[in-house]
């Protein structure tokens, strides 16, 4: 699906006290999760109810002025697109290896 703006497309993030966030989605009251807790290159991220687990509590450092790297707290890896060149509709977002802060 192409970027429109819709309400599905946009996340915000709640901060929690010590400085990780948890990332909604507009569009539901759900977080971001990493599915099963997964620690394997390509794990798979979707929706899920918000519980505060680490799996769904995400660390945002700064690529740019404007351009965050997302780690999750279970594992530190980064998030990233299904496949590195993978740039086409419906490309599921997944865990991938980053290459410091492992």
């Amino acid at each position: 699906m192409d970027c429109w703006g819709g309400l599905n497309q946009q996340w915000f993030p709640v901060r929690f006290a010590d400085g990780a966030f948890e990332l909604k989605p507009r569009h539901s009251a759900m977080c971001l999760v990493i599915s099963h807790s997964g620690l394997d290159n390509g794990a798979i991220s979707e929706q899920g109810t918000c519980n505060g687990d680490p799996n769904q509590r995400f660390t945002l450092e700064a690529a740019s002025l404007s351009r965050y790297s997302i780690h999750p707290q279970h594992s530190r890896k980064c998030l990233d697109r299904d496949g590195v060149t993978n740039a086409t509709n419906g490309a599921h977002p997944a865990v991938g290896l980053l290459g410091y802060g492992q």
